[in-house]
Order: structure tokens, then sequence, then C-alpha cells
């Protein structure tokens, strides 16, 4: 399902996302670029940190959206380990 071209180690990064012309991600390819499991990722949906789209067995993150996340807050440069993932 995915349009991503992963490297062979499976990683996900931001680049690559942002290079994809894709308009939503999955909960797992979220879980794997955070590095944290699945069921994080649906807690921090849950919690409203990651804005979902959720349908009857499914559930996708705009991708545009999810990314945002990885930008300076109010345009302010920042040296932050988000940037450093981001540039």
């Amino acid at each position: 399902m995915s349009n991503i071209e992963l490297p062979e180690s499976s990683e996900i990064t931001v680049e690559a996302l942002r290079a994809s012309r894709r308009a939503v991600i999955t909960r797992a390819e979220v879980a794997t670029l955070l590095e944290v499991d699945p069921r994080t990722v649906t807690r921090l949906i849950d919690d409203g940190v990651i804005f979902a789209i959720r349908t009857k067995c499914t559930v996708r993150i705009p991708l545009e959206r999810f990314l945002s996340m990885f930008e300076p807050y109010g345009g302010a440069e920042a040296d932050g380990p988000l940037v450093a993932l981001a540039a």
C-alpha cells in the first residue's frame, strides 16, 4: 500500500514523506517514524496530539498536517531535534 520507497532498513524519514505524493499515512508508518509502538500512536491520536481521520475500520493521518508537527512553532528558529529531522 505504501508509495514511499523505503531503504532496506525500512526506515521512514521526514524527507521521504515530504517527497512522497501521498495525502495520508498509516498509524504504522507514524509509529515507525517516531520509533514507538503503534499503540502509542493510537494514544496520541486519542489525546488529540496527532490528528487522524477515522473510518469504520481504518485510521489515516493527513500527511501535511502530520509533517507540520516537525516545523518550528511560530516560524521561530529552533535548534531542537525535530528541526534536525525536518532539515
